[in-house]
């Protein structure tokens, strides 16, 4: 049965039985429901002399902006001002770069402090603009206007794909031309337009491809 993160005397019970050496690792760390990388990690850590390592350690962050000194606070803001197009981790590694008197927060908590002290400017969100929504072209009658596309793919009983390829009148919603091809092409799709262009129509749509 898997241990839980709570029961250290597991993992004291794993270690002695990889010491004993009377079962292979990887058996054991199936006994125990646990995963080589996990088995590895405990016995990497165990300390005979502190059983408390094989407690859980602290997921907690090492620093927190509000735990950083005023003073190591005056020293990022003034770096910022100096160098406003710099972020956290190349603020953090200039200041390790020159061997500073004071412990360097984590670049995370550093993004914190220019937050708060108003630093971080808010990113201003583009406006999508709209596309053109009128028609191409005004129609009101049947040849003034032809769509050409491809309708995606299907499996024929050979296992290949088939695109079919279609021509359509956009007024009477006639189809003119429907082709299949292993394959979209250019030359395709000309073939197929040039048996059709003799009809007389005004305009023509298609997908970019």
């Amino acid at each position: 049965m898997p241990w839980t993160e709570t029961r250290p005397m597991q993992r004291l019970d794993f270690i002695r039985a990889c010491h004993a050496g009377t079962d292979s690792f990887s058996a054991l760390c199936r006994l125990f429901g646990i995963s080589r990388k996990t088995g590895y990690k405990w016995l990497q850590r165990f300390d005979p002399s502190d059983l408390s390592s094989l407690s859980d350690r602290s997921r907690a962050p090492h620093s927190h902006s509000r735990t950083v000194p005023d003073e190591v606070v005056g020293h990022l803001t003034a770096l910022r001002q100096k160098h406003p197009d710099w972020g956290p981790k190349k603020l953090r590694m200039w200041l390790l770069n020159h061997h500073v008197d004071f412990t360097v927060p984590a670049a995370s908590t550093v993004g914190d402090i220019l937050k708060r002290e108003g630093l971080v400017p808010d990113r201003k969100r583009k406006r999508r603009t709209p596309g053109n929504r009128r028609p191409l072209t005004s129609i009101s009658e049947n040849n003034q206007v032809w769509s050409a596309d491809f309708k995606g793919r299907f499996r024929l009983l050979s296992r290949e794909y088939c695109h079919p390829f279609t021509l359509t009148d956009n007024h009477s919603r006639y189809l003119l031309s429907c082709r299949g091809t292993d394959r979209e092409s250019e030359p395709f799709v000309r073939h197929c337009l040039t048996e059709a262009f003799p009809g007389v129509r005004s305009a023509g749509r298609s997908e970019n491809r």
